[in-house]
């Protein structure tokens, strides 16, 4: 998360740059990507990194938040120096407060780099350390939970 407080001036001073070509433009605060219903597959993931580190977190009916897990600079020379996935991530938290919740949520905040999923009175939130390779996380629930 520091590297995007690192960042921003340089950004911003850019957008001030390129604002007489760009006044017209309505931009909002933040694009935050939210859903309201877990996923099925990878295929409803969110992606999410550092630039070397990647990312790409679903959530299944079951309830349990899982990632597939890839670095930059994993390849596979076996297929003609194919970019893979280093593995899959699965979290499962028991009993889990995110199956069937009522108040479920998945979300993306893109200023900040964080995927959150939260509902039934639990709060998880995954991200990668912009200063490191490693994956970061935190969760919270009003009821305890073995992870």
């Amino acid at each position: 998360m520091s590297f995007i407080r690192l960042i921003r001036p340089v950004v911003m001073l850019g957008i001030a740059a390129l604002a007489p070509l760009t006044a017209a433009v309505n931009t909002p605060d933040t694009a935050e990507v939210v859903w309201d219903t877990p996923g099925k597959d990878s295929q409803d993931s969110m992606p999410l990194g550092n630039g070397d580190i990647g990312l790409n977190v679903w959530t299944e009916a079951s309830g349990d938040v899982v990632f597939y897990l890839s670095k930059t600079d994993a390849w596979a020379e076996a297929q003609n120096s194919k970019l893979v996935k280093l593995g899959r991530v699965r979290v499962s938290l028991t009993p889990n407060p995110f199956a069937g919740a009522a108040d479920y949520r998945h979300s993306l905040d893109p200023r900040t780099g964080v995927v959150t999923v939260s509902g039934g009175g639990a709060k998880l939130a995954l991200w990668v350390d912009a200063n490191a390779p490693v994956v970061r996380g935190e969760i919270s629930a009003a009821q305890p939970v073995a992870l």
